[in-house]
């Protein structure tokens, strides 16, 4: 967790894939910690607990996908493309076909 923040604070990735369930720092905590720290990061959550306050939580933070385990490669991939799409249309007001 700290070295996926110390790179989060030497340049913005794309996007985070998250697990809610770390050793450390939960993937909320992280999330908490980036939108504290005024980060925008398009983020990909996933758990193996299907949980309403979790889910809440996770929207309060502008968590783009929340996915339940086990993720299946071709929609953890369509999650990461629709997320990286949203927050496109989100900072530019125009969508691809839109250009």
């Amino acid at each position: 967790a700290d070295e996926f923040l110390r790179a989060c604070r030497d340049g913005v990735p794309d996007c985070a894939v998250i697990d809610c369930q770390m050793p450390e720092l939960s993937g909320i905590q992280i999330v908490e910690f980036l939108r504290g720290e005024g980060n925008r990061l398009p983020v990909v959550m996933f758990s193996a607990r299907d949980d309403g306050d979790v889910r809440r939580t996770l929207r309060a933070l502008g968590v783009e996908a929340f996915l339940l385990k086990p993720v299946d490669g071709s929609v953890l991939l369509t999650a990461i493309e629709a997320t990286l799409k949203y927050h496109d249309v989100k900072r530019t007001g125009t969508r691809d076909s839109e250009r």
